[in-house]
């Protein structure tokens, strides 16, 4: 039912023909064909006999074979027609589903910041790679495509790198819960983040800033000025956080916010 054969097109003394790559006994292809050519993929649909290129490498030809017959499996359980035995070795993963069953995942168990971030990193994705409908589709290859792709789009290697690491959190994740073979991002390296020193403001900046503010804005100003504490510190910050008489300024967990504090070490590192 999920049949592709693979043809070799080369030039013999007839002129171009196509013929069927030859197998071992065990079923594998035998790459020893002297005078080159183009291989091509070949499989009934429909009861309609269709071909298309599948390149000129072995790895690339089959890995052209096994997306199509992914292809073909996929169809098939779509259009609930029965999947034979011994043909669900790899189970084909359609890409929008996975995606939305990922981020209602993350929407359930994670903070409310990070379930954006990943909505915003997975839509991206998505749209690049609208023209796939099973992520068995997507190759280590295609992955480093889009990071060259979205290198143009983002402002740091920093940022960059945060997105390759939540597209691997993700596939790993259809790796575990959805049956797909491999993740495709699981060896891409962080691009080189060359850090820079941070600009600070001068005082006279600061100045006119205060100078803007009223006085809720003057406070909130001053508190992120002289603590050095991170926006969303700031943000969750309650009276019980404040010791007046010791003059102390607490950052602590408000679990039923989802907010967790970084820890020291990690904001030093």
């Amino acid at each position: 039912m999920f049949s592709v054969n693979v043809l070799l097109r080369t030039h013999t003394e007839k002129g171009w023909v196509r013929v069927p790559v030859r197998k071992t006994a065990k079923g594998k292809f035998i790459w020893d064909n002297p005078n080159g050519g183009i291989y091509y993929l070949e499989w009934y649909e429909d009861g309609k006999r269709k071909r298309q290129s599948a390149g000129v490498q072995p790895a690339e030809i089959l890995e052209a074979r096994r997306r199509k017959i992914l292809e073909l499996k996929g169809r098939a359980v779509e259009d609930g027609r029965p999947v034979p035995p011994g043909t669900h070795e790899e189970r084909p993963v359609r890409l929008v589903p996975t995606i939305d069953a990922y981020l209602n995942h993350l929407r359930v168990n994670q903070k409310l910041n990070t379930f954006r971030r990943y909505r915003s990193v997975l839509g991206n994705f998505r749209e690049y790679f609208t023209r796939k409908r099973y992520l068995n589709e997507i190759s280590r290859g295609d992955v480093l495509e889009y990071r060259d792709f979205r290198a143009t789009r983002v402002s740091s290697p920093v940022t960059l790198n945060s997105e390759v690491t939540m597209i691997r959190a993700f596939l790993y994740w259809c790796v575990e819960v959805r049956g797909l073979r491999e993740n495709p991002a699981a060896n891409i390296k962080p691009r080189r983040v060359i850090e820079k020193r941070p600009e600070v403001y001068s005082d006279e900046e600061i100045d006119q800033m205060l100078g803007a503010c009223g006085p809720k804005e003057d406070a909130l100003l001053l508190t992120l000025l002289y603590t050095g504490l991170r926006e969303q510190e700031v943000c969750h910050l309650s009276w019980e956080d404040l010791d007046l008489e010791k003059k102390v300024l607490r950052v602590t967990a408000k679990p039923e916010e989802r907010f967790t504090p970084i820890d020291l070490g990690r904001k030093r590192d």
